[in-house]
């Protein structure tokens, strides 16, 4: 996988900095709960719901950017529009690629939080 910018800390620190323990659960909350949140869009992938997938796109990238995870934000930007044109990804490949960059994130989050 090509490397991505994967963590704005800029946005980080905007919210408080690592070092303040309640942006550091907002940020560990968002990336653990992505995978349960993956599986249930499943379902909609699907059934070709891409209404239901856009919004759920929207609201994860929405939050990936307040939070400064720059290439999930970019993945749930890029999956809501295809979902707004009606063109859906399998969402199998789809989703592995998004936990790889979740992965990403957190070792990204670790690398500084050890610093």
């Amino acid at each position: 996988m090509e490397e991505k910018l994967t963590v704005d800390f800029q946005q980080i620190e905007m919210l408080g900095g690592l070092a303040c323990a309640e942006v550091k659960e907002i940020l560990d909350d968002y990336l653990d709960s992505l995978d349960e949140t993956l599986e249930g869009m499943s379902p909609h992938f699907a059934s070709g719901d891409s209404g239901a997938v856009r919004e759920e796109a929207h609201r994860l990238k929405g939050a990936a950017k307040m939070c400064g995870f720059v290439a999930l934000g970019e993945q749930f930007e890029a999956l809501e529009n295809e979902a707004e044109a009606g063109r859906l990804p399998e969402f199998s490949p789809w989703s592995v690629t998004t936990k790889e960059l979740a992965q990403a994130t957190r070792r990204k989050m670790a690398e500084a939080s050890s610093k």
